[in-house]
């Protein structure tokens, strides 16, 4: 679907909704084996806030299988409380051809249910092929 994807191409709003057992489930996969089990955190990682805004808007353009994800920057303006939900809006940065693949970058913003902003943040990705 990568043919579709221009730079300038507005993604959501997306609704971003941190269930506890979403984020219980995050926790548990990235935490050292000594830290799994015990209690939920009352906040969401920031880490994590990152990877459920980023999942939400690449599922929504549905990139290619092989897509890689290279890097990503982010930077996060107050914490989340585990039930919340957040609205998540993303934008194509720039479109790289390369030999044998497409670099793209996608910038994401999160913001509370009242608008205020949480993160903004942006990612590299690399498509196989031409990619569009």
């Amino acid at each position: 679907m990568t043919g579709t994807i221009a730079p300038g191409q507005e993604i959501g709003p997306i609704e971003v909704s941190l269930s506890p057992s979403l984020v219980s489930d995050y926790v548990a996969a990235v935490s050292n084996s000594n830290e799994a089990g015990g209690d939920t955190p009352r906040f969401v990682p920031t880490a994590g806030l990152a990877a459920f805004a980023l999942g939400a808007l690449l599922k929504s353009i549905g990139l290619p299988p092989g897509t890689m994800h290279l890097a990503q920057e982010f930077a996060a303006h107050k914490a989340v409380t585990i039930g919340e939900t957040l609205a998540c809006k993303g934008r194509i940065g720039q479109r790289s051809q390369r030999r044998d693949g497409v670099f793209w970058t996608v910038e994401f913003t999160l913001a509370s249910a009242q608008g205020s902003p949480v993160m903004e943040g942006k990612a590299t990705l690399l498509t196989p092929g031409e990619g569009g």
